[in-house]
């Protein structure tokens, strides 16, 4: 089953990547009007299904779209909704490491807040410097250290 290698290539890529993985949730669901399904949650944020009968599909919620696309993947657009889907057959985490710490790192920086006391030790460090991730993953300005944007201390490079 397709279902079950993703979600533990998911959880292998994220794991070696030093992330929570007891963050990540693995669920069979069965609605009451249509065929049972599995979901991958983080953080209680949906991020992708997996369903089909003769045929596995991982399906993408749109705020995922833009992320599958930048690896040029083959996505065809669900017509009941705005979600996208592709096979689950040819797909695999481990060929796609970024894309699984991307889609983790964006359930982090949902909800978040600016900068934390560390700011200048981030800045001189020119990335986060916070020892628990799931607080550093709520802090907007680790996506600019990300990014190289640094607004502090010796390594300062925005006026």
């Amino acid at each position: 089953m397709n279902a079950n290698r993703i979600y533990n290539e998911l959880i292998n890529v994220l794991s070696d990547a030093g992330y929570d993985i007891s963050k990540v949730k693995f669920e069979h669901r069965t609605p009451n009007s249509s065929t049972s399904y599995y979901a991958i949650t983080i953080l209680d944020q949906s991020c992708i299904n997996i369903r089909g009968i003769k045929i596995e599909y991982i399906e993408i919620p749109p705020r995922y779209i833009k992320l599958f696309n930048k690896y040029d993947l083959q996505l065809e657009f669900i017509k009941s909704k705005d979600w996208a889907r592709l096979p689950a057959n040819g797909f695999s985490f481990i060929n796609y490491k970024d894309l699984a710490i991307e889609i983790f790192e964006d359930c982090l920086s949902s909800e978040g807040f600016d900068c934390c006391s560390r700011y200048m030790q981030c800045s001189d460090a020119k990335n986060c410097v916070h020892p628990e991730l799931l607080f550093a993953g709520q802090c907007r300005y680790r996506q600019k250290l990300k990014q190289g944007i640094i607004f502090y201390g010796k390594n300062r490079n925005v006026d």
